[in-house]
């Protein structure tokens, strides 16, 4: 694994063949002799992060991508949020507008903090 943010091809452009690099084992495969790498695991998941900090705090978005299911919210540079879109208004779905959200859960998938627009307590 090389990076919590852009796809695996477009982060392998920022190295270069026989670069040095510091990376942690994964896991190693002796029947298949394989041993898998990780980059990112370095560094704290960004989305962990981010729930840390702002899990019982009003935050702002803008709507990046929109399905009968689910809306897909950018809340930073490298944070998306995902909220049911039932819980919008029409004019809340509109790509590019800015909304208003809580974080629903302290639990997220690999992608994304899961969002609702009532304020709700965690741990």
């Amino acid at each position: 694994d090389l990076t919590w943010f852009n796809e695996q091809s477009e982060e392998l452009k920022h190295y270069k063949n026989d670069e040095i690099i510091k990376v942690i084992i994964l896991s190693i495969e002796v029947k298949k002799e394989r041993i898998t790498l990780g980059l990112k695991q370095l560094t704290n998941n960004p989305i962990i992060e981010f729930i840390k900090k702002y899990k019982h705090q009003q935050i702002t978005g803008t709507v990046k991508q929109t399905n009968q299911k689910n809306t897909i919210i950018n809340i930073t540079k490298n944070v998306d949020g995902i909220i049911n879109t039932t819980e919008l208004t029409k004019h809340e779905t509109t790509i590019g507008q800015t909304i208003t959200i809580f974080i629903s859960q302290k639990e997220h998938n690999f992608r994304y903090v899961y969002l609702t627009k009532k304020k709700t307590i965690f741990n």
